[in-house]
């Protein structure tokens, strides 16, 4: 009897540590199975930025592809104001000699002998168009 009670007590430390055993696989496993929830949310988080990123970056492409529409624009605009300018200033030149004609027109009209007798009012304004070509 003593044999069984032996056994028996045996058998209870053997069925304890047993228990205490499957109690610390438990608690590892609860415990793997936190690691892994945790693992998962932080995966899906850096899921969402990849596509968060993804999205951002598609966002920068077409800013770019606006900015190098926009700089296309402005060279175009650039050339036209450049072909404005090289006009405005051939407008400019002409004008210039136009101006320099008129005013030797003028100093050749102010170095001719002029006459004692008084002129009429008329005839002086007449005098003046004649000498800038203008029509009388």
């Amino acid at each position: 009897m003593n044999e069984v009670s032996s056994s028996r007590s045996e058998q209870n430390q053997i069925c304890d540590a047993l228990s205490v055993d499957v109690q610390e696989l438990r608690i590892e496993s609860l415990s793997a199975q936190k690691d892994i929830e945790s693992l998962r949310a932080a995966i899906a988080d850096i899921e969402r930025r990849k596509e968060d990123r993804v999205g951002h970056v598609e966002a920068l492409r077409q800013e770019m592809q606006r900015v190098y529409a926009s700089i296309a624009s402005l060279q175009e605009r650039i050339e036209d104001l450049k072909q404005e300018a090289a006009s405005l200033r051939e407008q400019a030149k002409a004008s210039i000699a136009r101006i320099e004609e008129l005013n030797a027109q003028r100093m050749a009209f102010e170095k001719r002998p002029r006459s004692c007798a008084p002129k009429s009012v008329n005839s002086l304004a007449r005098g003046r168009m004649l000498a800038m070509n203008w029509p009388v």
